[in-house]
């Protein structure tokens, strides 16, 4: 009995023990879990919290649980991101995601992939990316997870020129009632797509400010100082030549003040922009030494961050120096830098929308898929059902079908007429009558993309026609106004087929030729060069002489965006009135030789 007693009080004591052990198991698990939780929430604030927890971590790897140990591996490969190991942090998250069973890491590792991507400009997979995280996330109960998904998804969509879809996320994070640390990201998200949307004002300054003053107490001050800067660019933007020394003040003492306490090789990209922005604001304050010195250093980073619209617009900023400089052929060296550059963005915004359209592309056609094949028995169904029904009846409803499409057409036609009439007369000048600055973009627009398809050349021709102002002073604005229009109407007479004129504004119009050697579009354009010469203007009863200057650009240079090609126009144009007026000019990217014109007034012959 006695035996039996204590066999009974032994085993007793050993399930005690199992208890205990098992109850200390539960609470060291959760301690890892708190660690885990708090190394990823630090991860993007504070690297020596995030290295420490990871170094406690390590250590007790062997008593983690196979979910816990995934969650590491994921937090320790995104250590290489701090050290700038991009390709390498996206091997092994690839390889890591292929390789564990659970899905809360598994979204985690989709989600910081479609960042790492949208860095490699690997657009595609960016989508893809988080087409994955989207689909999986509902199948999530951790609320904490999907807000973090939430704010890199938000991140993602920003990094891809999304900005819709950045505040979408931005706005579900923002209603779930995140925790300050989160708020604070969604918040600043928000106000950068909606900056990037133009959907903003001056007004909203207060309302910006709140957001940044909320951050910083959540150690967010890089989210915070991207904020600020980009909110300080877009009132920049905003301001008109006249803007009041004190205001473009205001704005460099604000720019100043940021990036202060941010991880300088972590945000060299923030800190760039910073630098671009101040550039910018000394050169508008006409302090062109300070200007230069950080168009400079922005121009410096360049190996490291690869073009982008930060090195875009240093290069501007040190070619309106040595336009002011006279100094030509650096300016010319400075516009070629931009153009490459600017070059180089739109492709890399062409490639973010065709990615983005190919995967919904993808997605679409299965969805497709499956729809055709759950309809398909219905289908078989209804096909019969129509078969069995009266032939009279289908007779009616098929002439009833007509009647309407009829109607419909006979509508629809007449709304596309009216809109046409509409469309041209927002798109043409009154005075002269042909395409205005917004016709002439529309137009354009199409041509360059028509013929960017078909590597065929365009070529781009700015023509001012000289001291214009002396003929409004003198002989007054009706009578210039006439000159105008009768200068248009002889030069219209010289177009080739498919050649397009429009106004840019003033004495300033714009010509484009397409399809055929720039040789050929300079033929012409000596010709109306001539013409403008020797027009009698004796119908004005005023004693006029008028003459051009022209300044040419092609997408031998410019590639095919309109804003390269006027931009080089212009800096050609600027060097013929330079040299004298009354001559067409070619723009040259090195800057060393800009040829005329043979026949032109000033070319050496």
């Amino acid at each position: 009995m006695n035996r039996e007693l204590l066999f009974k009080q032994f085993g007793t004591l050993i399930l005690l023990s199992v208890s205990l052990f098992l109850n200390a198991q539960n609470i060291s698990k959760q301690d890892y879990d708190q660690l885990l939780i708090n190394a990823d929430k630090h991860k993007a604030a504070s690297k020596q919290i995030f290295d420490n927890s990871l170094k406690q971590l390590q250590k007790n790897r062997n008593q983690l649980s196979e979910k816990q140990t995934a969650y590491l591996d994921y937090l320790l490969i995104f250590n290489q991101v701090y050290n700038g190991q991009y390709d390498q942090a996206i091997s092994d998250f690839e390889n890591l995601f292929e390789h564990i069973d659970s899905t809360f890491v598994k979204v985690r590792i989709q989600s910081s992939l479609s960042n790492l991507y949208a860095f490699n400009r690997n657009y595609r997979a960016v989508f893809t990316a988080l087409q994955y995280v989207t689909t999986e996330l509902p199948k999530l109960d951790d609320k904490e997870l999907k807000h973090t998904i939430y704010l890199a998804t938000a991140n993602s969509y920003l990094l891809t020129d999304r900005f819709h879809l950045a505040r979408e996320f931005s706005e579900i994070l923002l209603k779930d009632n995140p925790n300050p640390f989160k708020r604070c990201r969604a918040m600043a998200y928000r106000q950068l797509a909606d900056i990037k949307l133009n959907n903003i004002d001056a007004s909203e300054d207060k309302a910006v400010q709140d957001i940044i003053r909320f951050c910083q107490p959540q150690n967010q001050m890089a989210v915070s100082d991207l904020l600020a800067l980009n909110w300080y660019e877009y009132q920049f933007k905003q301001l008109n030549e006249a803007a009041s020394s004190e205001v473009i003040n205001r704005l460099i003492v604000a720019a100043e003040k940021t990036c202060l306490d941010i991880d300088t090789k972590q945000f060299k990209s923030i800190i760039t922009g910073k630098e671009a922005l101040l550039a910018q604001l000394y050169l508008a304050r006409d302090d062109i030494r300070s200007a230069q010195d950080y168009a400079q250093s922005v121009v410096q980073d360049n190996n490291q961050l690869g073009n982008s619209e930060h090195i875009q617009k240093a290069y501007q900023v040190l070619e309106t120096i040595a336009r002011r400089e006279n100094n030509f052929s650096l300016a010319y060296e400075y516009l070629s830098q931009r153009s490459e550059i600017e070059r180089d963005i739109m492709a890399d915004a062409l490639d973010k929308q065709v990615a983005y359209a190919s995967v919904q592309h993808d997605l679409m056609a299965k969805e497709i898929q499956l729809q055709q094949l759950s309809q398909t028995n219905e289908l078989l169904t209804t096909q019969q059902a129509l078969a069995a029904k009266d032939r009279l009846n289908q007779k009616l409803i098929t002439a009833w079908l007509a009647l309407m499409v009829g109607l419909l057409l006979f509508w629809a036609v007449r709304a596309i007429i009216k809109r046409k009439k509409l469309e041209s007369l927002v798109e043409l000048d009154h005075l002269t009558k042909i395409l205005n600055r917004k016709g002439l973009e529309d137009h354009v627009g199409q041509l360059l993309t028509r013929k960017a398809g078909q590597r065929q050349p365009v070529h781009l021709a700015i023509m001012d026609l000289d001291h214009f102002k002396k003929v409004n002073d003198d002989c007054g604005h009706l009578t210039g106004d006439w000159v105008l229009k009768y200068v248009i109407y002889h030069i219209k007479s010289l177009l080739a087929e498919g050649m397009i004129l429009g106004r840019l504004g003033g004495e300033e119009f714009a010509i484009i030729g397409s399809g055929f050697k720039l040789n050929t579009m300079l033929d012409y354009l000596e010709k109306m060069r001539k013409l403008i010469q020797e027009l009698d203007y004796g119908e004005s009863e005023q004693p006029i002489t008028l003459s051009a200057s022209f300044g040419v650009a092609s997408s031998e240079t410019a590639g095919y965006s309109m804003q390269m090609l006027l931009t080089q126009a212009d800096l050609a144009l600027y060097q013929a009135k330079h040299n004298g007026r009354n001559q067409v000019v070619v723009y040259q990217p090195d800057g060393t030789d800009t040829p005329t014109v043979p026949d032109s007034p000033g070319s050496g012959d």
